[in-house]
């Protein structure tokens, strides 16, 4: 777990914590010594950092879009904050938390689950509520949805964004049906939730916002329609 984020950091504080390596260059100085030029990122943001002694041994520990825990301290640098870092050791991705480096929704993914699991008992059609809770019982897509953004860039570009869109569409067809009462109110709720499914698999959210290979040659919508087209096979 992190003890600090990127904006937390002031000058002379002693740093030893896990960040994203978003950039690596080697430089040289001004006295020909070979330098490490890095920048680290968190879901606070990022900040320059430099590696000027066993530059070359520490350059080959880690490369870009790695998890590295560093050892350091933060120096004033140019109006700004810049970690003088001296040691630097790659740190496996499964032993982290995606949100503590990526932007992330404001609310807590169990939280919004809980929310759609709770709109999708109210559905009274009971066909159109067995496939739903057919992708609610699947854990990985659960799991996923909970994670996933709603796009690379575009609108909720951030973790959660994707359950994030898909409540608040959900939260508009409760208002809609009230005053249209001969719109079928299960069908579109289905729609909402379903509609952006594929983008589970359309996108990657581990160190940064990204197609997928799968997502580039098939784009969200056929893999949702794909994802349905399964959990449809299973029902009685």
């Amino acid at each position: 777990m992190k003890k600090i984020f990127l904006k937390d950091i002031k000058e002379k504080s002693k740093i030893e914590d896990i960040f994203l390596v978003t950039k690596k260059e080697m430089g040289m100085s001004k006295s020909n010594k070979p330098y490490l030029n890095i920048k680290l990122m968190d879901r606070t943001g990022e900040m320059e950092a430099r590696v000027w002694d066993d530059a070359e041994d520490l350059s080959r520990k880690f490369e870009r879009n790695d998890f590295v825990k560093i050892k350091g301290s933060a120096i004033a640098y140019q109006g700004g904050l810049q970690l003088n870092v001296s040691e630097i050791t790659k740190i496996d991705d499964d032993k982290i938390s995606v949100r503590d480096f990526l932007p992330a929704s404001k609310r807590e993914p169990d939280e919004m689950m809980a929310e759609l699991e709770s709109l999708v008992k109210g559905i009274k059609d009971s066909h159109i509520k067995k496939l739903l809770n057919l992708f609610l019982e699947d854990t990985e897509i659960k799991n996923l949805l909970k994670l996933a953004p709603a796009a690379k860039s575009m609108h909720h570009p951030y973790l959660g964004g994707l359950l994030e869109h898909i409540l608040s569409l959900c939260n508009l067809i409760h208002g809609v049906t009230k005053h249209y009462q001969n719109i079928n109110k299960d069908l579109l709720l289905a729609g909402a939730i379903l509609h952006d499914i594929g983008k589970i698999y359309e996108l990657r959210f581990v160190t940064a916002f990204d197609y997928s290979d799968e997502g580039r040659l098939l784009g969200h919508i056929t893999i949702g329609v794909g994802m349905i087209d399964k959990k449809m096979e299973s029902l009685p």
